[in-house]
């Protein structure tokens, strides 16, 4: 082996040593940021209606094939980046949510973010929780929002922990639990 090869095969070494040692400070990193945001588990959700659907295939096809859905859908269309689906309890929004969040996902260039509310569930029925939610699935793309996100918790440290679990506690309240959950309605998404 010439000296060349060998400088070459020490510069590949250690450059195989800096990406893993990358990979393995962004995976920590992102594991710190979840255990901040305590977000829900909505890819699980997301798997188990996919799994429902499947048992009954076709079902909630259909909305794919709204004009408002296949707008949002269109990459090239300029529409608002939010959907949000209402109803009333057991109408089927989640299922149909499970078949807009399929097909986003299916496209190579999305960015895809959902939550599943719940009737009752507090942790999945209130704006903070929500906004953690949307905000770990966007970090996880984004390693420049994880490193500001992980650069708060290092500069705040467990203030910032409290302040947000004091401001779900506090300031997020609606009137009365059972009017912010009728109002959010059943499983919307």
């Amino acid at each position: 082996m010439t000296i060349l090869e060998r400088i070459t095969a020490l510069s590949n070494d250690q450059a195989e040593a800096f990406k893993s040692h990358r990979h393995e400070a962004r995976r920590q990193q992102l594991a710190r940021v979840r255990s901040w945001l305590s977000p829900e588990d909505m890819m699980a959700d997301q798997e188990n209606y996919q799994e429902l659907r499947e048992r009954y295939p076709g079902t909630g096809n259909w909305i794919l094939r709204n004009n408002l859905v296949m707008s949002w859908l269109d990459p090239d269309a300029n529409v608002n980046p939010i959907l949000w689906l209402t109803g009333i309890p057991g109408a089927g929004k989640t299922i149909l949510a499970s078949t807009i969040i399929e097909a986003a996902v299916k496209q190579s260039d999305a960015k895809v973010a959902f939550v599943y509310c719940k009737d009752g569930n507090r942790n999945r029925n209130n704006f903070l929780s929500t906004a953690r939610n949307i905000v770990y699935q966007l970090s996880r793309d984004n390693e420049v929002l994880t490193e500001y996100i992980d650069a708060i918790m290092s500069k705040e440290g467990h203030q910032a922990s409290r302040d947000i679990h004091a401001l779900e506690e506090d300031d997020f309240k609606t009137p009365s639990d059972e009017s912010f959950g009728e109002e959010a309605s059943d499983d919307s998404a």
